[in-house]
């Protein structure tokens, strides 16, 4: 049965493309920035007191930052614009790789 679900994702993607969340990512590199100039009031809060944001909201609060004279940095708005609004269409792939280690004085000791 699992061979016939592995298999059914490998031929069907579409199926899996559905499961792509509408959240800005928590380990997100660029949610800090967006953090900072919410804090420093250069862009609304797009949901205040909830988190993580939607990336639709998060897009919504940069653009009307962006059109606003009052923005400060406006590249860093921008920049931001640009990257969650691209991220905002299809399911994507992403291969990371990470590395640790183990350290230990008795390997055979519970």
């Amino acid at each position: 049965m699992r061979f016939a679900h592995s298999l059914a994702a490998l031929l069907f993607p579409t199926i899996v493309a559905a499961q792509a969340s509408p959240y800005v990512a928590l380990d997100d590199p660029r949610l800090p920035a967006l953090e900072h100039l919410i804090a420093v009031g250069d862009v609304a809060d797009p949901s205040p007191m909830i988190r993580p944001f939607r990336r639709a909201d998060a897009v919504r609060a940069l653009d009307s930052a962006y059109a606003s004279p009052d923005t400060r940095d406006t590249a860093l708005v921008g920049s931001l614009r640009a990257a969650w609004r691209a991220d905002s269409g299809e399911a994507t792939w992403s291969v990371l790789a990470r590395v640790g280690a183990q350290g230990y004085t008795e390997g055979r000791h519970d």
